[in-house]
This record gives C-alpha cells, sequence and structure tokens, in this order.
C-alpha cells in the first residue's frame, strides 16, 4: 500500500470475541492490526504464524 499501512489481517471496529485459528501470515506491511474491545474484548490466537513483516522503517507491528 502507499501508506505502508497494508495488514494480513485487520479488524475494524474492535470486537468483542475474535479466534484466529491456523492462519500463516509472511511478508506483509504489518501483521495483524486492530484488535478487540477495551472493556471485555478476547483475542485468542492458536496454531498460527506472524512472520516477516515491516519495511524496516521501526514502526511495524506483527501482532
Amino acid at each position: 500500500m502507499p501508506d505502508h499501512n497494508g495488514a494480513c489481517l485487520r479488524i475494524e471496529p474492535p470486537s468483542r470475541k475474535i479466534l484466529i485459528r491456523d492462519v500463516i501470515c509472511l511478508n506483509s506491511e504489518n501483521g495483524l492490526l486492530g484488535g478487540v474491545a477495551k472493556e471485555d474484548g478476547v483475542m485468542t490466537i492458536e496454531d498460527s504464524l506472524f512472520s516477516g513483516h515491516g519495511k524496516g522503517a521501526g514502526r511495524t507491528a506483527c501482532i
């Protein structure tokens, strides 16, 4: 993406419950962007791989 804000998984708007299972996410600008609700959100990641993200700018999120 031109703004270097691409993601393998993007979660918008924040959710209460998220299950990520059996996902392989390689070499994207950011692995996972977004997340769960601040008050009672739960994110579970099972048997997944996030690796090789970013462009070297120092502002990259893998998860």
